[in-house]
């Protein structure tokens, strides 16, 4: 069948030949740019574009990498809470996942702690209200809980 009958045609676009050796047509051609998103009506100055075309491949590294089902980002009280079971986790008064065997570390444990005092000095100004009050419980339930596994 010709291409005049309406056939087609098929062309080897891989970029090693059979010997492993680099095609001298991939060597030449260009590299293929990824289709890029139609910017939004708000993308109107190069700056903004740059921007969301940023915004779009960090977007589409993270789902890349990000477990299925992980659609919604990581909020502030999601961390905190996650580093505060694990501090929890780590002085023995939670239990470990099932099948996961975590020994009692009171200095992992402390050193958990003071992550999140650290991350609520570095926040001052930038947290909501109910995000500083979780972040102050938080810490003042693992100190309590600190001092008496120490």
């Amino acid at each position: 069948m010709s291409e005049e009958e309406g056939g087609f045609k098929v062309k080897d676009r891989r970029r090693f030949d059979d010997s492993g050796n680099l095609r001298a047509e991939s060597a030449e051609a260009e590299p293929q740019e990824r289709p890029k998103a139609a910017p939004s009506s708000a993308a109107t100055t190069e700056g903004t574009a740059a921007k969301d075309a940023a915004h779009d491949a960090t977007t589409n590294e993270a789902e890349e990498f990000s477990p299925q089902g992980a659609e919604e980002g990581i909020d502030y009280s999601s961390f905190i809470l996650s580093l505060a079971t694990q501090a929890m986790v780590q002085l023995g008064e939670m239990p470990p996942p099932p099948g996961v065997e975590i020994p009692k570390n009171v200095e992992a444990a402390r050193h958990t702690i003071d992550v999140i005092e650290m991350l609520d000095k570095k926040t001052v100004g930038n947290l909501n209200d109910a995000e500083k009050k979780l972040t102050s419980e938080i810490l003042h339930s693992l100190r309590l809980a600190f001092v008496n596994n120490k």
